[in-house]
């Protein structure tokens, strides 16, 4: 799916381009990354982020952004990556997923700050269980490929 989003952003197609489909007697148009949203393919969200999608476009019949529908389809991964990259959203679409994630973020501030805020309370978890394998600059680099940051 990736070389195929990867091809077709390379052959010139628009990123805002609305997608059709007819079920329950209703047309539903949303955008491609609506759909890799609710999939889960957080490359492809990438992709498409990077290529200059909007992140907050509200599909046509129910005014809904890929973050939620990233949180309704329980993609976790692609929530945390839309929340990175700015997008915004309601408390009630984030604690879908987790309760009380939405007022973590909040307190913290920002998504960013809420990150920060993991890292560092990762690092004061492991770096002293880790000190006899790694030197603790180390640390930081084994959280950032283990540790997903924006998890709950």
């Amino acid at each position: 799916r990736t070389a195929c989003v990867r091809a077709l952003l390379a052959a010139g197609a628009s990123v805002s381009a609305a997608l059709v489909f007819w079920g329950d007697n209703v047309d539903h148009e949303f955008t491609a990354l609506h759909s890799a949203a609710f999939v889960g393919l957080t490359t492809c969200c990438r992709l498409l982020l990077d290529a200059g999608a909007d992140m907050n476009a509200p599909d046509k019949n129910a005014s809904t952004t890929p973050l939620q529908f990233a949180v309704r389809g329980k993609r976790h991964r692609t929530v945390v990556l839309l929340l990175s990259r700015g997008a915004t959203a309601d408390g009630g679409s984030l604690d879908q997923i987790s309760p009380g994630y939405h007022s973590r973020i909040t307190r913290a501030g920002s998504f960013a700050n809420y990150q920060k805020q993991q890292r560092a309370t990762l690092m004061a978890m492991l770096a002293p269980k880790m000190d006899h394998l790694l030197p603790p600059e180390l640390v930081s680099h084994v959280i950032t490929f283990w540790g997903h940051l924006g998890w709950n």
